[in-house]
């Protein structure tokens, strides 16, 4: 009762607060042009229009201009706060629902700065109420003496719509009241940009006009019930930082110009190839009629590799009397390109068997997989027999790292409706469609719950102790009852039954709760599941993560990552506080950047199993040395983690294996024959494939069906590794399990995981 009457204040106060808003919207509308132009000498962009919001004391007004949103305003434009006369502007226009959101926050100072000004700035954005369904983002910055300008970048992590923000600037420790805001509607900030998961973001980087209309029709012809937001941006107004380009489905850019930033903008362009080699699409416009633009295109990202000029593709068929260079490729365009897995096998350099390969056997005891081998049933049918065998008039593949680079020769958009719909069946038979969306290439989403949480739980963790727990109260219901009636009968007592038997049983009751709680532990526990692939010529890494998590007693300070690692939730869908389908999450979480993301609160609750994703692109100094000698194949680890098994495909062709090797150890192996090497890398796959506790059968309530994580761009470059069809993963590679992985972190200090499977995917 009494959080309930809480809870009716609260929904009171929001009230007032939207009718207050709404009492101004009314007088005003929902925008207005300010009373006077905006000051001359001001370094601001000029104000366009006024907006109502909600600060510490009562309603204010906030300006409107290309700059976002600018505090404070009065009646003749923008002015300057009182207690420290500085003016703030606030930006985030970046299209996306789903990821690092970024944040772009700007001081301006009347007068040059007397001294430094720590500054800190602190965001939410969240549902109607941000106190119980919101992510609070904090970062501190400087106002360096003698300057009047300051600005940073926050990455505010969305994993849900958003509808109501606030912010907070504090100057040297103090609150600025009116640079402030306590609540405003999102869409002032992200232009209804942010609201839909099912929409397609993309961004486009130095687009002639008719290359912007042709990317917004290539995107509304492959998503045709989905709105395109497609932001166009400068080469410099690029984010530096790959986690900001996370919400991001594709981005643009001509084939031609792709040179240009490179050389020109390298920050950004290392960025964004660091976002595409964690499964993000880069779609390469205006390639040519023959490919013209591709052979460049490579010469570029072979340099960036390491490698030599590259080659015609012999092995691709020619489109109009010209070939596609070593690594590009036509997708092709049957029922099983849509499966995952072989698009991340059509992906990679990997030796694939020329022998037809049969089906799956289905599990008639695991209904996940009987379900998703009827949706397959269900697909096939819908296979166009009329449609080209491959995409080699429409476009080419390339993988790079876990994403793709896509070179279109024409638009998908025709000169006809025939023109358009073949051009869809073309897209949406092929290895992209699965990828266009973020639930697509995570097998989840942030904010809905998902089919296979349970099947990478910590093992005996979190389950009720049923069995000690029959046996504790089937001792405690014999010494309660006839043993202690017979004690109290023959010392002659018998009254006192009334007293021992309740006693007896809270003690019990608080033994078993207690029995519960230490049978868990009190401290955290984590496993882990990753794939990374590590070109060691460059130092490249890309690492894709699942981590599972359970904390007897939740860690006082939460979690703590590098700050070039992202991390995603992963819902369950049968915990009560989601509402049907696990759709409605009512976490509070914050995460503060400092030197690393500090996810402080609301990441990781007592007693509560706990997933994320766990993403992260960087240099690595880390090595498997490898070194062909007379007594066999020299391995010395320097990954800095141990080594359950390595496999090897040198440059002569043959395969060998290893296992272990300890960090630092050095073993010379022999070679092996190569069904046998892949015998034993199946057999490791085998023992650690995730699989669901004892006594889940898989089934879920309702007939609500969402993402699964086995779709997921990790799972399906797992799948390709371990695929009965690959005769080799390619002169100077190394597949090499691993405890730990050995570029994410887990986020908790002193921890061990338990029953983790991690795999390095190494170029040599």
């Amino acid at each position: 009762m009494v959080c309930t009457r809480f809870k009716l204040v609260g929904l009171l106060a929001l009230c007032a607060t939207c009718c207050m808003a709404s009492g101004l919207h009314a007088q005003t509308g929902r925008s207005r042009q300010p009373a006077a132009p905006q000051l001359a000498n001001s370094p601001f962009a000029a104000i366009r229009s006024v907006i109502a919001a909600v600060g510490p004391n009562g309603l204010v007004d906030v300006g409107v201009d290309g700059d976002g949103l600018t505090l404070p305003m009065g009646p003749n434009g923008a002015e300057y706060s009182t207690p420290n006369r500085y003016r703030l502007s606030v930006k985030s226009n970046w299209p996306g629902m789903y990821g690092y959101r970024p944040v772009q926050v700007k001081i301006r100072a009347e007068n040059p700065a007397a001294s430094d000004h720590e500054l800190e700035f602190r965001f939410v954005g969240g549902d109607w109420n941000l106190r119980y369904n919101s992510i609070t983002a904090r970062t501190k910055f400087m106002l360096r003496q003698g300057e009047q300008e300051a600005s940073t970048t926050l990455l505010v992590p969305q994993f849900q719509s958003w509808y109501r923000c606030s912010w907070q600037l504090n100057v040297d420790g103090t609150r600025d009241d009116d640079l402030t805001l306590i609540s405003f509607d999102a869409n002032d900030l992200v232009a209804n940009r942010g609201n839909n998961g099912n929409d397609v973001a993309a961004a486009g980087v130095l687009l002639s006009s008719s290359q912007q209309l042709a990317a917004i029709e290539n995107l509304s012809q492959t998503h045709s019930n989905a709105t395109v937001a497609l932001e166009m941006l400068k080469p410099e107004e690029m984010p530096t930082d790959w986690l900001a380009y996370t919400s991001l489905n594709v981005v643009f850019v001509p084939a031609a110009q792709l040179q240009t930033l490179i050389d020109d903008h390298p920050q950004q362009a290392t960025a964004l190839l660091r976002w595409v080699s964690m499964g993000g699409n880069l779609w390469l416009v205006s390639a040519g009629s023959r490919w013209q633009e591709v052979t460049n295109v490579e010469q570029l990202l072979a340099a960036r590799e390491g490698r030599d000029r590259p080659q015609p593709n012999e092995a691709s068929p020619a489109s109009n009397e010209s070939s596609l260079p070593v690594r590009w490729k036509f997708a092709q365009l049957d029922g099983r390109a849509l499966d995952p897995d072989q698009g991340a096998l059509l992906l990679t350099d990997y030796e694939i068997a020329e022998v037809p390969v049969a089906e799956t056997p289905v599990n008639p005891a695991n209904p996940a997989a009987a379900a998703a081998a009827a949706a397959q049933a269900m697909i096939q049918p819908m296979i166009d027999p009329k449609l080209p065998k491959d995409s080699a008039e429409w476009f080419a593949v390339r993988g790079w790292g876990l994403g793709t680079i896509v070179a279109f020769r024409r638009n998908l958009h025709g000169r006809s409706e025939m023109d358009n719909q073949e051009a869809t069946r073309v897209f949406s038979q092929s290895l992209l469609a699965p990828r266009q969306l973020w639930g697509g290439r995570f097998g989840s989403t942030p904010d809905d719950g998902n089919v296979e949480f349970n099947d990478w739980l910590i093992p005996g963790v979190g389950l009720a102790p049923v069995g000690s727990f029959q046996i504790l109260i089937t001792l405690f219901v014999l010494a309660i009852g006839p043993l202690t009636y017979w004690l109290l009968r023959r010392a002659g007592k018998l009254p006192m039954l009334i007293a021992i038997v309740p006693a007896a049983a809270f003690l019990a009751t608080c033994g078993l709760f207690a029995y519960g709680i230490l049978a868990d532990g009190l401290g955290a526990r984590v496993r882990g599941r990753s794939v990374t692939l590590l070109d060691q010529h460059t130092g490249a890494s890309a690492s894709w993560g699942r981590y599972s998590y359970y904390a007897g007693i939740a860690p006082r300070s939460g979690l703590s990552v590098p700050v070039d690692q992202a991390m995603f939730p992963i819902l369950p869908n049968w915990s009560p506080v989601f509402g049907f389908g696990g759709r409605r999450s009512a976490n509070d979480r914050e995460i503060v950047w400092y030197d690393r993301q500090e996810l402080t609160r609301g990441w990781i609750a007592s007693r509560t199993p706990t997933q994320f994703h766990a993403l992260a692109a960087r240099k690595s100094s880390k090595q498997l040395q490898l070194r062909p000698t007379s007594a066999g194949m020299r391995a010395t680890n320097k990954l800095e983690v141990p080594i359950m098994g390595i496999a090897i495909h040198d440059y002569d062709g043959k395969f060998y294996w290893c296992e272990p090797l300890a960090p630092d150890e050095v073993r010379v192996v022999q070679p092996l024959e190569q069904t046998e090497v892949a015998s034993r890398v199946r057999r490791l796959f085998t023992e650690n494939l995730p699989e669901l506790p004892a006594g889940d059968d898989g089934r879920q309530p309702g007939s609500y069906m969402g993402y699964a994580i086995s779709d997921s761009i990790m799972e399906a470059r797992l799948a390709a590794i371990n695929s009965p069809q690959v005769a080799g993963w390619g002169p100077g590679r190394y597949i090499a399990f691993t405890e730990r992985a050995i570029e994410l972190d887990p986020g908790l200090e002193e921890v061990s995981e338990e029953r983790s499977f991690h795999v390095v995917e190494g170029s040599w």
